[in-house]
């Protein structure tokens, strides 16, 4: 052992003190009984310490020199340094791991090759349940194992900052990303600077990154940047609060490792893991139930998006059990940021269905389950129409049905026609020719006293004998102000080369086919040939839908029970009738906007995005001149509780 002062070393010219003027040598170039020789020379130097909050977490900082002879496998010249309340972080390595040696001249010996490692930094991390013990730091260096080569170290800088290592370094960052997709996961960075070791090194850069105790994932290395990144999951929690982490890095030059480097501690807290995106879900109750036709009977979903301004969506409709041979899907709105929507009208006979809610960086599905039919019996209002299908040999359809009842017993049924069908079972019908075109028919609860009947309207699917791409799906029905009209807005796809015949005729206004209706109708559609005229087309590519007339007074907010909250955020304040639009019925190119809002701000987008006009008043109307294409357009405004709220709006 040596107190040694400011200065070089002789034989690896590397400064022998880190901080200060003085550093501690640990054994010698030379034997303590040949010169030349090891002599087996094994030092140690022991320092005990009360652990405290401030130093639980210290460094030490070495440099060494490390005679490296061959054919002596696990008996090379080592440096050891250890602490008996932290021993996962034990440094032990020997000169075949730094590999990195070379040939230095000695005025007294012929040394074999020798590898030199400047001065480098290595962390321990006493347990915080430690405070207040006393704690051993062992500190070793010995000579090869055969007695013949040496190896000595430098030991300075107890508690210094653990920077500019020759092994390199690594901090993380204190700012975690607290933010996911699903809410269960952190984003933990951080910034590294390789080692400086072997001039011939070629580049060194991270080859794992673990976390010590804990799991990540998603780990990812930019060599440009010389920063890190890795998910820290939710599950790594127990019943703590926090947790206290570090990371571990290996460095490697694409020829070996060097020993573990440890990063700075940073506490994480469960309490901040988010969700990226937050937004609630409010499916209404059944509307229409005035008839008995249960084909009429609809429903309204409402959908509040909180988000930053900048964060665009889309929003999409995938049935869960759509006709054979159609996808089913299809998009219901796009927008950007802060949202308050109202969804549908959505057909309860058409099922349940999936909300896709899609960000830039997130995917969001959520199950919309029907509320069930509210019109004509009430045994009926439990039906399930489902597997709608094509049959391709000869293009005849079926379709299945299942009537759940609750209080049906064993001998109640009820009837289609004169056949007879129980409750609470699932029937397959067979229709008959596509080319028939839609049925209607009556359930009839015949068991029951008295008995009680529900229409039931089916349209069949498209033929699938031929190849057929067509798809139509209703997006939105929108009541017009002061008139029994209502607009029909659908999304029409798979055309192809082929031009699309329609009856009722349409109108088109990107993105959507658009139809003036005023009462319940049946659109038939067709793919023909351009040239053919659409009345003497012959076509086996065609699909009719019905459209019921909607009631315009909708009431099915009153059910609070269908309220649901998939993410944190929640706002059951009504706020979707603040704002109205509906056009001047004498002045065709202005519109009439109500208000109940003290002060109004709006902007008008159309359906591609682009901003048409933007104003503010202060009352309960304005009149906007607009002169624009006919067509949908969007109203954005913000409600009475700061937020953004769209608002849609037909141009005739």
């Amino acid at each position: 052992f040596e107190i040694v002062t400011s200065g070089t070393d002789p034989l690896t010219g590397l400064q022998k003190v880190k901080f200060g003027n003085k550093s501690l040598r640990i054994n010698d170039t030379y034997g303590h009984l040949s010169t030349c020789q090891g002599d087996y020379g094994v030092d140690k130097i022991v320092k005990r310490f009360k652990v405290t909050k401030e130093n639980r977490d210290f460094t030490v900082w070495y440099s060494v020199a490390l005679e490296n002879p061959s054919g002596h496998e696990n008996r090379q010249p080592f440096l050891n340094i250890k602490c008996d309340l932290a021993p996962d972080n034990e440094l032990c390595f020997d000169a075949d791991i730094i590999q990195c040696a070379q040939y230095l001249d000695d005025p007294q010996c012929t040394f074999d090759s020798i590898d030199v490692l400047d001065w480098s930094c290595h962390r321990f991390k006493i347990p915080e349940d430690k405070i207040g013990q006393i704690a051993t730091l062992e500190m070793i260096i010995g000579d090869c194992g055969l007695g013949a080569h040496f190896g000595y170290a430098y030991i300075d800088g107890i508690c210094e900052e653990c920077d500019s290592s020759a092994l390199g370094s690594a901090t993380l960052d204190e700012d975690i990303d607290y933010r996911s997709c699903d809410g269960l996961t952190a984003r933990i960075c951080g910034t590294y600077t390789p080692p400086t070791i072997c001039s011939n090194g070629g580049n060194w850069a991270p080859s794992e990154v673990t976390v010590p105790g804990y799991d990540i994932t998603n780990v990812t290395i930019d060599t440009a940047s010389k920063t890190f990144c890795f998910d820290f999951p939710f599950s790594n929690f127990g019943n703590e609060d926090c947790l206290e982490i570090y990371a571990e890095i290996v460095f490697n030059n694409g020829v070996f490792d060097l020993p573990e480097v440890l990063t700075n501690s940073i506490d994480i807290c469960k309490k901040l893991y988010t969700k990226s995106h937050n937004y609630t879900i409010e499916v209404g109750g059944c509307d229409e139930g005035s008839s008995s036709s249960l084909s009429d009977d609809y429903y309204m979903v409402r959908l509040n998006i909180l988000a930053p301004e900048t964060d665009s969506w889309i929003l999409e409709r995938h049935l869960v059990d759509p006709y054979s041979n159609e996808s089913g899907s299809y998009t219901l709105m796009t927008g950007s940021g802060d949202a308050q929507l109202e969804l549908g009208p959505f057909l309860i006979q058409e099922g349940d269905w999936w909300l896709e809610i899609s960000f830039s960086d997130c995917e969001y599905n959520e199950l919309i389950e029907d509320p069930g039919f509210c019109s004509g019996c009430d045994q009926f209002y439990g039906t399930e129409i489902s597997n709608v299908h094509c049959n391709k040999e000869d293009d005849t359809w079926g379709y299945d049905i299942r009537v759940n009842w609750i209080n049906a017993i064993p001998t109640d049924y009820f009837t289609i026609g004169s056949t007879k069908y129980s409750y609470n079972m699932t029937h397959s019908i067979t229709v008959g020719a596509i080319s028939d075109g839609c049925i209607v028919f009556n359930l009839v609860a015949a068991s029951s006293s008295p008995t009680c009947s529900s229409e039931l309207k089916i349209c069949p699917p498209k033929p699938c004998s031929e190849e057929c791409n067509l798809e139509a799906y209703v997006v939105d029905v929108i009541c017009t102000p002061g008139s029994d009209n209502f607009i029909v807005q659908m999304d029409i796809s798979g055309i192809g080369n082929k031009q699309l015949c329609s009856d009722p005729g349409n109108y088109y206004y990107y993105p959507y086919y658009n139809y003036y209706l005023s009462a319940d109708t049946y659109i038939e559609l067709k793919l023909c040939d351009y040239g053919v005229p659409c009345s003497t087309c012959t076509s086996n590519c065609y699909k009719t839908i019905f459209v019921p007339k909607p009631d315009c007074d909708y009431t099915g907010w009153e059910r609070e029970e269908n309220f649901k909250s998939p993410n944190s955020f929640t706002n059951k304040i009504n706020t979707y009738d603040e704002l109205t639009i509906f056009p001047n019925p004498v002045i065709s190119d202005e519109i009439i906007i109500s208000s109940k809002l003290e002060n109004t701000d709006f902007k008008i987008f159309n359906t591609e995005g682009k901003l048409i006009e933007e104003g503010s008043f202060s009352g309960s109307e304005f009149r906007l001149k607009l002169d624009e294409i006919p067509g949908l357009y969007l109203i954005r405004y913000t409600n009475s509780q700061g937020k953004p709220t769209f608002v849609k709006m037909i141009k005739l």
